[in-house]
């Protein structure tokens, strides 16, 4: 039960104080919060930290899309992902409370439709049943659930960091050679 007040507290208290954070306070908070989630024992209504029964996700996949629909219950607080990538998000039943690092806390109602940024975690508290859907750019069609989420996603800040360096690093090579082979 400690564990549980200990999580209640960080979530009360980010829900509270969030107009007030940095955004660097705010991505403290946010890992902190998941930190406590995972490290717990706790099963149930109150938190959610990855794919669980409690919380289904599912698949589908069309020509170089990949949707991921997870079905949160009231109550339920859940732990984002960091993306590579920019998405969109779909909510398609139900309402809940965003917070996230880079937007101020907002309330979402289905139906509606948001932009994620690329690199930001976020935490979503559903007020009601809700439906959420990631859609994400799936170039291989590939229906492995691994390989997708190693190309979407990272699983800290600092590989997300290692992916952006490289990004830019191979952006940078490609450049030198463009401009190397258009001045011959």
């Amino acid at each position: 039960m400690l564990e549980l007040t200990k999580i209640e507290k960080l979530k009360n208290s980010l829900f509270s104080n969030y107009d007030s954070l940095t955004k660097h306070e705010i991505r403290e908070s946010i890992v902190e919060l998941e930190n406590q989630i995972s490290t717990s024992n706790i099963e149930g209504r109150v938190v959610f930290h990855g794919d669980s029964n409690f919380c289904p996700l599912e698949h589908d996949f069309s020509e170089g899309v990949y949707l991921r629909k997870l079905s949160i219950p009231k109550g339920t607080l859940v732990v984002g992902k960091i993306h590579k990538h920019q998405h969109h998000n779909i909510i398609t039943k139900g309402k809940a409370i965003v917070i996230s690092e880079d937007k101020r806390k907002e309330i979402v109602t289905a139906p509606c439709t948001i932009v994620s940024e690329a690199g930001v975690k976020k935490i979503v508290y559903a007020l009601e049943d809700t439906e959420w859907i990631n859609v994400h750019h799936n170039p291989t069609n590939s229906r492995d659930i691994s390989f997708l989420e190693e190309q979407l996603i990272s699983n800290s800040y600092e590989e997300y960091n290692k992916f952006i360096k490289d990004k830019m690093n191979v952006l940078s090579k490609l450049k030198k050679v463009l401009i190397k082979n258009l001045s011959i």
